[in-house]
């Protein structure tokens, strides 16, 4: 019988220390980054939006501004000019954060997400929404906004979306044998559950 041959604990050791350098250097070369979405140019008023509210997000890597409630904290052209476009009492009935917590507890959500998911989140502080005044025409709220999106410190600026209520599409309402496609209320209460299947939940190695 021939004899058996081991290969030397060195050679598992070596092979090991390759495949972590090589994962490595690919993770640092292939670095997750947050995806940035290209600033909108309005031409016209959108129909299916909220256009009395824009929603502004600030520029990463400019810090946090501090905010007083009517204008950030900041001197500069580019701020000046912002500044003067979200607190004119003509045309701007409010301005405040878009999300209403504490800006510890925001930024300790954000490296809480940046750490489970290797990517770099959006700083939520960097967001506001500016209520426009009612007197304001359509063609100057597409000016308004226009101009806030030409500045280099807005990374973006929209009209703040419309919320809807959940309804089933005609095929799903088939699928769960839904008769009375008008009423909202059965298409919302036929809704398939899923919380069965959220596996991620579950405590580990399971979750």
């Amino acid at each position: 019988m021939p004899k058996r041959i081991t290969p030397p604990a060195s050679i598992f050791t070596a092979m090991f220390a390759i495949v972590l350098l090589v994962s490595s250097a690919y993770s640092a070369t292939y670095e997750l980054k947050r995806a940035v979405a290209p600033k909108p140019v309005y031409t016209t008023l959108p129909s299916n939006l909220n256009t009395d509210d824009i929603v502004i997000k600030l520029k990463e890597g400019i810090g946090q501004p501090e905010f007083d409630g009517q204008k950030f904290l900041k001197t500069g052209p580019e701020w000046d000019i912002l500044n003067n476009l979200i607190s004119s009492p003509d045309k701007a009935q409010q301005v405040s954060p878009r999300f209403n917590l504490e800006k510890e507890i925001l930024n300790e959500m954000r490296a809480e997400a940046i750490a489970r998911s290797g990517v770099q989140v959006a700083d939520l502080t960097l967001y506001h929404n500016l209520r426009l005044s009612t007197s304001l025409s359509s063609q100057e709220k597409v000016d308004k906004i226009n101009a806030i999106n030409d500045l280099e410190i807005v990374e973006i600026a929209y009209f703040a979306p419309v919320p809807e209520l959940a309804t089933l599409g005609e095929e799903d309402k088939i699928r769960y044998g839904i008769e009375d496609k008008s009423n909202t209320n059965q298409s919302l209460a036929a809704a398939p559950d899923y919380q069965s299947g959220q596996y991620y939940l579950n405590p580990a190695p399971q979750g």
